[in-house]
């Protein structure tokens, strides 16, 4: 494929520089010069000197344009260089209005970079792609590069990128890289950042690693590892590990490393919801739910994100479980029930009754009208309830009164 390619370009170049050595040439550049087009700073291929100076060769070449093409390019990288040409290009490449002749001058230089060998590596440092920049994602010329080397078509850019990138700045330095650039890029930016992101995660399952094995490599068992750009690319990689349920194996990596808290704050940093986060656990209704350690999680997340509503409901999590059990009374058995049985939960389990008849009281729910609610479907513990919310409805009053009389003194 190269040895073709090479032949193909050869052969163009060669002919269009015989055909356009001639006192044309030295007209070309004279041009160049007197409309002092090299003087221009920013937008050259928009500026008034290059349309003349355009103009004034298309005239000149109008039965052979191309060769015109050639000619120009060829004073303009003997007054840019190749590097500094190549960035030119690569930024009228942005621009629509720009974009069709900066695509025509950069396919004149690829001929002459494959007819030199230019390899990979050779353009990489002749672009000088991380010199002096806080991400080669964002750099201007990484399009440049990806289009030489897919020309090529001798590596895949987006691999030997990952490579090059991680030699250089390591996994998590890479994957710091990515995120920005994913976060703050253009749409060239995102692309090439996602494909070596992809390349580089690839890698990984390839090589057998884990999920903690890559917790380590980027450098994530450390402070601060929610607001670490890398944990972006550990994420990706941890969906691309277990398709079925990578959020509860996020969850078990970071309990594991920061404890219950902090992997909470992941899901909620992640806006993981209370229903998404109920099935990652695994938690189903009917009577095992409250016999699943799982459930202690559960409240304790609905309860986190509470906080962190504009408008907290101290009930959400009652309010919820009511929701789903399809009635506040059907919860209020299954919490009876279970309380008598329950060993890891039975603290939750008590904390979840208290908060029910909490709700009741400050809906003035009046211990009869409860009796009623209750009696719609006959359960031997309805009684037992009732006689329970009975003793807390008047210990809750009662409170509630002292409370308000000692303000009103």
């Amino acid at each position: 494929m190269i040895k073709n390619l090479i032949k193909s370009s050869g052969q163009t170049l060669t002919k269009l520089a015989t055909t356009s050595k001639s006192d044309k040439q030295e007209t070309i550049e004279n041009l160049f010069q007197s409309l002092n087009v090299g003087a221009v700073e920013g937008k050259l291929f928009e500026s008034a000197p290059y349309q003349a100076w355009a103009s004034s060769v298309s005239n000149i070449y109008k039965k052979k344009p191309e060769l015109g093409q050639e000619t120009m390019f060829r004073t303009l990288v003997a007054h840019y260089g190749d590097e500094s040409l190549a960035k030119l290009l690569a930024q009228a490449r942005q621009d629509s209005t720009t974009k069709i002749i900066a695509e025509q001058f950069e396919n004149i230089q690829f001929n002459k970079w494959i007819v030199q060998r230019k390899t990979a590596d050779d353009i990489y440092g002749l672009l000088k792609l991380d010199d002096e920049v806080d991400n080669v994602f964002m750099n201007p010329s990484i399009g440049t590069w990806v289009s030489y080397v897919s020309r090529l078509d001798t590596v895949d850019p987006y691999k030997w990128l990952a490579v090059k990138l991680t030699t250089r700045y390591g996994e998590d330095g890479l994957a710091r890289m990515v995120t920005v650039a994913k976060r703050r890029g253009n749409y060239l930016d995102k692309h090439t950042a996602n494909r070596v992101e992809f390349a580089q995660i690839k890698s990984w399952v390839n090589d057998g690693k884990t999920l903690d094995d890559v917790f380590i490599l980027l450098r994530l068992d450390r402070e601060n590892v929610l607001n670490n750009p890398a944990l972006d690319t550990w994420i990706f990689f941890a969906k691309r590990l277990d398709k079925e349920n990578p959020y509860m194996s996020m969850f078990s990596a970071m309990k594991k490393r920061y404890g219950t808290d902090v992997a909470l704050d992941f899901w909620r940093v992640e806006k993981i919801t209370a229903d998404q986060a109920f099935n990652y656990l695994g938690l189903r209704i009917g009577d095992e739910l409250f016999k699943n350690p799982h459930l202690n999680t559960w409240v304790s997340y609905v309860n986190k994100l509470n906080k962190y509503e504009r408008s907290p409901d101290e009930f959400a999590v009652v309010s919820m479980l009511e929701e789903r059990f399809g009635d506040g009374m059907d919860l209020a058995r299954k919490l009876y029930a279970a309380e008598k049985v329950a060993t890891v939960t039975e603290d939750t389990i008590t904390s979840l009754r208290t908060l029910q008849f909490k709700k009741w009281s400050e809906a003035a729910w009046v211990p009869n009208y409860v009796a009623q609610m209750l009696r719609k479907r006959d359960d031997v513990s309805n009684g037992s309830i009732m006689g329970e919310y009975l003793s807390f409805y008047d210990k809750y009053w009662e409170n509630f009164f002292k409370t308000w009389l000692v303000k009103r003194r």
